[in-house]
């Protein structure tokens, strides 16, 4: 017979996010669980990861005002874990929930630093480190999400000049518009 402690389900350290590490300790935390099918450690550190890459806009905004108001730990800002290592996590883990939180994120970084790889973030080596790869399916959706992103300003753009009213000062409609057009 089994002490009845043994039926107890294994217990690890709280997952925080005080820094680098902390993402590093969650991600061993998810492979592990994912590889030997301990669903109740996946599902722990993925409602962890996804308080940080939220899939709603509340924890999007609540994400950026920490960034904001967080002051760096080791040199890095929060939310410490790059989005490129935040996306292969959840590729290789199939936590497809992330993905478009990372992806997101990803695409504010232009994309000549991320071929470059050398922001501090990604330069960070540890045992549990996700790759730091640009693969091939993320630069395609990489490219998909910048482009939506561009074309969300150019359509606003378009939309506020289009729909401008010339001002009362203004003696000539079309040059005004021809110069707010121009701007």
């Amino acid at each position: 017979l089994h002490d009845r402690h043994s039926l107890i389900p294994y217990q690890f350290r709280l997952l925080e996010n005080r820094g680098i590490d902390d993402f590093f300790y969650a991600a061993g935390i998810l492979r592990m669980s994912t590889k030997y099918c301990i669903s109740h450690l996946r599902i722990q550190v993925i409602r962890h990861l996804t308080e940080t890459w939220s899939q709603t806009l509340k924890g999007h905004d609540e994400m950026l005002e920490l960034a904001l108001s967080t002051p760096p730990v080791q040199d890095l800002t929060y939310p410490y874990a790059h989005p490129l290592h935040v996306l292969n996590l959840a590729r290789s883990t199939d936590t497809r929930i992330l993905i478009p939180s990372a992806l997101y994120f990803l695409s504010l970084y232009p994309l000549t630093d991320l071929l470059r790889g050398d922001h501090p973030k990604l330069q960070v080596e540890h045992p549990s480190r996700p790759s730091s790869d640009l693969t091939a399916q993320n630069l395609q959706d990489y490219s998909l999400v910048f482009q939506w992103r561009l074309q969300l300003l150019l359509d606003f753009c378009r939309k506020t000049c289009g729909e401008r009213k010339c001002t009362p000062g203004c003696t000539s409609w079309s040059q005004c518009a021809r110069s707010f057009s121009r701007l």
